[in-house]
């Protein structure tokens, strides 16, 4: 017998899409997953060692000009303890100052340039101690270029931030540092570290480390020097200067995430004057930034995922009533039908 209440298939295939309607929203979804374990790392560029992501060396041009620490007879000659794995790359440019390159390749959203820098002339007559530098990135010129006037209260100045540059595009990059301007006076130039944040899917290990306090590595003077640290993924400061004289209303500060995964480490000299302030430490927050995103994140794909199959249990629930209805029905007309062919006597 033919159900008197019979649900058209129509109806049925209309339910089913109202169920999977939900489903483009956790495909959407879907290929952000990938970010609840990004996070934003800075890597070193040695002086020596060159890229520690990619082992990319620096190229220093013109190559017979460049000296290292292992120099003897120069007569500039920093304390190695206090400088970046111990070492760094030195030249002077008595002629042609544009002549003195340094050229690196990285890929990631910031560049950081570290030199130390002579902060007493008095001390070397005989010698040039003048550091004047610009900054080319992918071709283009950066402003403002960098010019160190000495305060003549130390002998030397280390790990001294020469270049600040942040909000670049997520892509690789050519930085060029070169002496300037052509034609001018003779300069000294010497390298020591940088710095640049990439972007990197953590594994494990990264994500559950714990980030740690970094001291500040700006401008600090010969009786003091920050501790080279493995930090990957913790934060520090970086003054910046905004011209060549380190006036008090020309310092902006700007963080960085701090990564020195340098083969040695020197130890850490005497903190620097508070009043200076030039050294100071932060917790890592970035890392607890990126914990909340990715959470968050995890949440919207979990509703994503669980809306269209609450949706499906749901309608798979209404039609099981349905068809318990339609029997139920069927069962009222066919005893009906019977009490009518055959009436009660």
């Amino acid at each position: 017998m033919v159900p008197l209440f019979r649900i058209p298939e129509s109806v049925l295939h209309n339910m089913r899409s109202r169920c999977t309607s939900f489903v483009p929203l956790s495909l959407l979804l879907a290929p952000y997953i990938q970010l609840v374990n990004a996070v934003a790392k800075n890597y070193t560029i040695g002086d020596t060692i060159g890229d520690h992501r990619t082992g990319q060396k620096v190229l220093y041009q013109p190559r017979k000009l460049w000296g290292t620490q292992a120099c003897q007879n120069c007569s500039i000659l920093p304390d190695v303890a206090r400088i970046g794995a111990g070492t760094y790359h030195e030249a002077t440019s008595v002629q042609d100052p544009s002549q003195l390159n340094i050229t690196m390749n990285f890929s990631g959203t910031a560049i950081y340039a570290f030199f130390t820098l002579v902060d007493n002339q008095a001390l070397f007559p005989q010698v040039t101690t003048l550091t004047s530098v610009d900054f080319f990135l992918d071709g283009n010129p950066l402003q403002p270029p960098f010019q160190y006037v000495p305060t003549e209260q130390h002998k030397f100045v280390y790990q001294h931030p020469v270049l600040v540059k942040d909000g670049l595009d997520n892509r690789d990059h050519t930085l060029v540092i070169s002496g300037f301007p052509k034609g001018g006076p003779p300069i000294y130039i010497n390298f020591d570290y940088a710095l640049y944040t990439h972007d990197d899917l953590d594994d494990t290990q990264s994500a559950s480390s714990t980030p740690s306090t970094v001291i500040s590595p700006t401008s600090v003077p010969s009786d003091t020097s920050p501790s080279y640290m493995n930090t990957s993924g913790s934060n520090m400061t970086v003054t910046k200067y905004s011209t060549v004289a380190p006036a008090a209303a020309d310092i902006t500060t700007v963080t960085v995430l701090s990564s020195f995964p340098m083969s040695s480490a020197p130890s850490q000299g005497t903190p620097a004057p508070a009043s200076a302030g030039l050294v100071s430490s932060k917790i890592s927050t970035r890392a607890n930034a990126g914990t909340i995103a990715g959470t968050v994140i995890g949440v919207l794909v979990f509703l994503g995922a669980l809306i269209p199959l609450t949706c499906y249990f749901w309608r798979q629930r209404k039609f099981r009533k349905h068809k318990e209805g339609q029997k139920e029905a069927v069962r009222f007309y066919r005893e009906k039908l019977v009490r009518r062919v055959y009436p009660l006597q």
